[in-house]
């Protein structure tokens, strides 16, 4: 499923190039993404981290119109390439219940969401950006990405530290503070237990953990870098 969002002709683009960072980053809904864009443009086009810039899902494209990928399969990765990942199991509660529950106010439980719902959004197409939150995180990815020589991966439990992280592999000024700010969360009781949703990606999406574990295994070994 990954390598479908590059053979679309759909408006929806998850692939940032950041020319002055020598950058290409791939954007997933769900890992902190907002804050990650904040900071990248920012540092991309030399502007104040407190200034308001609107980097949510397209507004970017003409914000930042340099730095939209119109055709993926003609584009050269830069010399570094940000991958940013999340728990799978905390990403879907996050997905129930800021988006399901919040930006989309519907009312099924857990229960009904994980067996009803959660598969049926991967099969809406590439464009449809409500959707794409609840999709696996290798499906916005190359499935050749965590072999590529000049990645950096990032984990959304550590993007306080992304700035240390980019600044050991890249030249250049980047902004030493990132502006990341925690999602609010509605007070929703999920009727999973962590390991019952962990049971269910082993059943129903083996492929994003096994592409999780190996995401954390490299941002593991960076850290032992730094």
């Amino acid at each position: 499923m990954s390598a479908e969002i590059y053979n679309t002709t759909s408006n929806y683009n998850n692939v940032i190039d950041f020319a002055r960072l020598d950058l290409t980053y791939f954007e997933t809904p769900k890992v902190g993404s907002t804050s990650v864009k904040r900071y990248l443009f920012c540092a991309n086009s030399g502007r104040e981290l407190n200034e308001r810039l609107r980097v949510g899902h397209k507004a970017w494209h003409e914000t930042f119109p340099e730095s939209k990928v119109a055709d993926f399969s003609n584009y050269k990765l830069r010399s570094n390439a940000l991958l940013v990942v999340r728990d799978p199991i905390k990403r879907i509660k996050s997905a129930y219940r800021n988006m399901f529950r919040g930006r989309m106010g519907r009312k099924a439980g857990f229960e009904e969401f994980m067996s009803s719902h959660i598969e049926s959004f991967c099969a809406s197409p590439a464009d449809d950006f409500m959707a794409n939150h609840f999709k696996p995180q290798n499906w916005f990815v190359p499935d050749s990405l965590l072999d590529y020589p000049g990645l950096i991966v990032c984990d959304t439990s550590q993007l306080l530290r992304l700035p240390l992280i980019l600044r050991s592999r890249m030249e250049g000024q980047l902004p030493e503070v990132f502006p990341h700010s925690n999602e609010s969360k509605l007070d929703v009781e999920l009727s999973w237990t962590d390991d019952a949703i962990r049971d269910w990606s082993l059943s129903n999406r083996p492929e994003e953990l096994e592409f999780y574990e190996r995401a954390s295994a490299k941002f593991a070994d960076m850290g032992a870098l730094i």
